[in-house]
């Protein structure tokens, strides 16, 4: 979860922009209907120049956090699209759209405790009483993101939230408020927002494999070094019995969701049985399958070692960091020999 959470800003921006396809000031295309504002980020910046929390009404809550978020407006760092249709005098329907630095892989476990200490943080943020209506997992062109909807108990407020990892180790949050008659067309356009955002992280994703050409899709050769030396690390690690080594050896993708101790509960049936797969430093791996990159962009290798009387399968996922395939993801298992 963010540290920062983002307060909606119940003032209306007027800025002659009408138009149904756009290219946000953060890269990337999105369309609104006519009943929309989009309010670029310099506007918005000389708009709430003058500006302060008191201007604006918003006393209540965390001052510290209202104060920060309405200096990066301020700096122009934050967009906006407001709704011309069913705002009101007392409240703005909007969307924000602004980066913040660094990236964190949501995982269903993470999402879990996002979500059960989401009302006492949004309490301490608003000043006031929350409602929390959606907490979940989303996903879409294969991104995945958080999601939460919640309302206010002191006004008709409903607000919508998205954290989509971004492009450049940035996490894009698009926020969305809305009073109850404008919700439906405010979650509807937020939708085609967020759909739009991930299509073109995944876009610029795909292309930045495709950029790196050929060099990355590995012979076999390649293959089997980097099988030899993924299963080489495990075995260490088994045999110390303690995964802190090859912690350090997997991706910062995959370190990102988990930690040494978490892998030495993951791995525990090797530990406890003794088992010893250093003798496979010896043994050539062999494939089931071509190398394949997916739409997450995991290159992928399945194969086995062909021993006896039992046979080492594997199955590993790389992500390709810097300049090299980093391990992502393992699954290893010993059969008998039938």
């Amino acid at each position: 979860m963010k540290g920062i959470f983002f307060v909606l800003l119940s003032a209306f921006v007027s800025v002659n922009v009408n138009a149904q396809e756009f290219r946000s000031s953060f890269g990337f295309p999105f369309e609104l209907s006519k009943d929309w504002l989009v309010v670029t980020p310099k506007d918005a910046s000389a708009q709430f120049e003058a500006e302060t929390l008191k201007s604006l009404h918003m006393e209540a809550g965390d001052q510290d956090n209202a104060e920060a978020i309405l200096e990066r407006v301020k700096a122009g760092n934050v967009e906006f699209y407001f709704d011309k249709k069913y705002s009101k005098k007392n409240f703005t329907n909007n969307i924000s759209a602004q980066l913040l630095p660094g990236v964190q892989i949501q995982t269903i476990d993470n999402v879990k405790a996002t979500c059960t200490s989401l009302p006492k943080e949004l309490q301490l943020l608003h000043g006031d009483v929350v409602l929390i209506k959606k907490c979940a997992l989303s996903k879409s062109n294969g991104i995945q993101y958080i999601a939460y909807e919640y309302s206010l108990s002191r006004m008709d407020v409903a607000i919508v939230q998205r954290e989509i990892p971004y492009l450049s180790n940035t996490t894009l949050i698009l926020v969305g408020g809305s009073n109850s008659d404008g919700l439906r067309a405010l979650m509807s356009a937020e939708d085609n927002i967020a759909a739009s955002i991930t299509k073109f992280v995944s876009e610029k994703k795909k292309a930045k494999l495709e950029d790196i050409g050929a060099s990355i899709m590995i012979g076999q050769q390649k293959q089997i070094e980097l099988v030899k030396e993924s299963m080489h690390n495990f075995a260490i690690s088994v045999n110390a019995k303690e995964f802190s080594t090859f912690y350090k050896y997997i991706s910062h993708l995959w370190q990102q969701q988990t930690s040494a101790v978490q892998l030495d509960e993951a791995f525990k049936a090797f530990t406890d049985n003794n088992v010893n797969l250093l003798p496979l430093d010896n043994v050539a791996p062999l494939f089931d399958t071509t190398p394949s990159i997916g739409e997450d962009s995991f290159l992928s290798l399945k194969g086995y070692y062909p021993t006896k009387p039992s046979k080492v399968t594997f199955e590993f996922g790389y992500v390709y960091e810097g300049s090299n395939w980093k391990l992502a993801q393992t699954k290893i298992n010993i059969n008998p020999i039938q």
